[in-house]
């Protein structure tokens, strides 16, 4: 089944609830449901509690069914780096002896071996694997955590019900079946850090209790640690109500208890993360002044982050692999982006992602209705975070749809205040503010629950990401099985890597552990004969394979240090 023909389906299953919905009377059944629904809404804390767990609670109701994802993207495996380093207790790992053979993506390997993207969702992903022996758990926590924040903080911003109807409806759409918990790109953490500063305003606000202060810095926190340029989107506009809060008017006393039960709290949180922050790097670059991310950037990215900057055109690679990655495609794109036609492209290419990813047919009424409150002073903020965030995200050469991530609960609270305000409409004396809620409660039902037959069917979807969960990415599935024989051949093991001229790089086998003297694999890539028997020489404890992913049929050859095939596939692996 193509997903063209499930967006369809999608589009007609909406219009047909929306139908049913207007069709139900108020003695219907559903009435009684959402009677339910308030009373549970009344008690905030066991709400937040049921988002939290709901989507959870599927998710792992369907492991028999939806196995727990394994990694496939570059980044997911720079992520297991990471969780795997923190789980053994260490913030990076010493460099290793033969850092040439075992470079890849988005790691470092000097000053220390470590992975350079940002630590906040590897830290829920090690989390996971001390508690429950798999990162993936991890990934379930964050998004319960998620879900416990973007209620809780509706509750700030609307009524009781409301806040668990909206908290519901979106953490179940992007806990059960999206990427953010069948993937390990990330997302739900930074969702969640924007969610407690938005929850945490207007609490500060109304009463300035020092927890909601301690919850504004945490939820700083959280997004600086994984998505720091798209989290000030959120963190500008929070700040400056902040402050226009704390200089309006009042007496003295007012200003007291402002600065001893917001500001001070909030300012010593924020300064034990910026000094643990700053530690962080020093212990992995050596510097506490610049990022892994930074150092990372600056060795191996031609491309710039951003359209308006120039690229770095001074990077040679040590492996044509990364040199196709670095220098072909990712390039390609960052020039199509520069050109005046492709931005266009590009932007609506952007905004098609994350509407297949994110929104669907069954969220886009409530999206398409968020012009309508705009307008409204209550909602400053969000929409400030809103422009913010179009106007950052636009000139950004690369926009996958968990750089949104921070920005959720704002989109959220508009949103639902869309949903409110239809809620007031009403044509020829009927209201279609329920006609709406209940429609598109019933859409997202019916929606989850198909997704749920396509996985018990086993039918085959084909299209790149919008349906990845249920339609598993098998292009890494050859290094699970390997790695899985490996392991339960007695003993340890070495793996060469060879690729052809035209291995397509976003396919890569060569990931380790966080000990790599220590574990039962190693990955490694081939450069010539004396530099391959020197990795065997010092592996010599270990029964050497050599490894051809792209020359069909895919076999592990075992080899000796003066086996003559190291000598003549040399010439893939290494440029002059």
């Amino acid at each position: 089944m193509a997903e063209s023909t499930l967006l369809c389906l999608e589009l007609l299953g909406t219009f047909g609830c929306l139908m049913i919905a207007a069709a139900l009377g108020r003695g219907s059944a559903l009435w009684n449901l959402q009677a339910c629904f308030g009373r549970l809404a009344a008690r905030k804390r066991v709400a937040i509690l049921v988002v939290a767990l709901t989507p959870a609670a599927a998710r792992l109701a369907l492991l028999p069914a939806l196995p727990i994802p394994a990694p496939v993207d570059l980044e997911e495996f720079a992520h297991f780096l990471q969780a795997d380093t923190y789980a053994s207790g260490r913030l990076t790992n010493p460099p290793h002896p033969m850092a040439e053979h075992l470079e890849t993506f988005q790691e470092l390997m000097r000053p220390t071996y470590c992975s350079f993207r940002p630590p906040g969702h590897a830290l829920f992903m090690a989390v996971g694997q001390v508690l429950f022996g798999h990162p993936w758990a991890g990934i379930v926590l964050s998004v319960c955590a998620f879900g416990a924040s973007l209620c809780w903080m509706l509750q700030g911003w609307t009524s009781p019900g409301w806040a668990l109807f909206g908290s519901l409806v979106f953490t179940c759409w992007y806990g059960i079946f999206g990427y953010w918990m069948n993937s390990y790109w990330g997302g739900a953490p930074a969702a969640a850090g924007g969610c407690l500063v938005l929850g945490a305003l207007p609490r500060i606000q109304a009463s300035q209790k020092i927890a909601d202060a301690l919850w504004f810095s945490a939820g700083a926190a959280l997004m600086l640690l994984t998505r720091a340029y798209e989290g000030m989107f959120v963190l500008a506009p929070a700040t400056a109500a902040m402050l226009i809060w704390l200089i309006r008017g009042g007496s003295a006393a007012p200003l007291k208890r402002k600065l001893l039960r917001v500001v001070f709290p909030l300012t010593a949180a924020l300064s034990l993360f910026i000094a643990w922050n700053l530690y962080y790097n020093w212990r992995t670059v050596g510097n506490p002044f610049i990022t892994p991310y930074q150092v990372g950037r600056g060795m191996y990215n031609m491309a710039a982050p951003f359209i308006f900057e120039q690229p770095n055109l001074n990077i040679h690679y040590r492996y044509e692999a990364m040199r196709a990655f670095f220098q072909d495609w990712e390039m390609a794109t960052y020039n199509f982006a520069r050109n005046p036609v492709g931005y266009w492209l590009a932007a609506l290419g952007k905004v098609w992602q994350f509407w297949r990813l994110c929104i669907r047919p069954e969220l886009t009424l409530p999206l398409l209705l968020i012009p309508a409150v705009v307008r409204f002073r209550k909602l400053r903020v969000p929409v400030a975070i809103l422009a913010l965030a179009i106007a950052g995200l636009s000139i950004e050469t690369w926009s996958p749809p968990y750089y949104y991530a921070p920005i959720t609960g704002a989109l959220v609270i508009l949103m639902i205040a869309a949903l409110r305000y239809a809620a007031s409409l009403g044509s020829h004396g009927r209201r279609i503010g329920p006609v709406l809620v209940r429609g598109l409660s019933l859409a997202c039902t019916a929606t989850l629950l198909a997704c749920v037959a396509i996985i018990l069917t086993h039918t085959v979807v084909q299209g790149e990401y919008a349906y990845h969960w249920i339609a598993p990415d098998g292009r890494m599935e050859m290094r699970r099985q390997t790695e899985r024989e490996l392991e339960s051949i007695p003993g340890r093991h070495l793996v060469i890597v060879h690729y052809r001229a035209d291995h397509d790089p976003h396919l890569e086998w060569v990931w380790n552990r966080a000990d790599i003297d220590n574990s039962r694999v190693v990955w490694a890539r081939s450069m010539n004969g004396p530099k391959d028997a020197e990795l065997i020489r010092y592996f010599h404890d270990r029964k050497v394979w050599i490894l051809e992913p792209d020359d069909p049929p895919f076999q592990l050859v075992p080899v000796r240090p003066d086996d003559a095939r190291l000598e003549t596939r040399a010439g893939l692996a290494t440029k002059p």
